[in-house]
């Protein structure tokens, strides 16, 4: 679904409002807050008190890859081969000038 349509995704709707950024958060600005998340939190479980160990980066992976928690858009978490758990799909048109969501669901191919 678009991020502006699920109730997950109100607070950070307003806040980017609220923030005075010239540009819009855009059909993939939940997604990617979600994936920053993601990344952030795998490396505050890597990194302690601001030191980085031996091996930090496949450290990282191994923790991005456990990745488990309820985000902006949706349940986060990736499979055995590092893909999104997440399989929501929307389909866009263009209506009027304007990019218009048509439909939306899971993709389990």
């Amino acid at each position: 679904q678009p991020v502006d349509s699920l109730p997950s995704a109100a607070d950070f709707i307003k806040k980017y409002k609220a923030s005075g950024l010239k540009g819009d958060y855009g059909t993939y600005g939940g997604y990617s807050y979600d994936a920053a998340t993601a990344i952030i939190k795998a490396i505050a479980n890597v990194v302690k008190d601001g030191k980085v160990p031996d091996g930090a980066r496949a450290k990282i992976v191994d923790e991005v890859q456990k990745t488990k928690f309820e985000g902006i858009a949706g349940p986060v978490s990736f499979d055995e081969f590092g893909d999104t758990t997440n399989k929501q799909l929307t389909v866009y048109q263009v209506v009027n000038g304007k990019w218009k969501a048509v439909k939306s669901g899971t993709f389990n191919g």
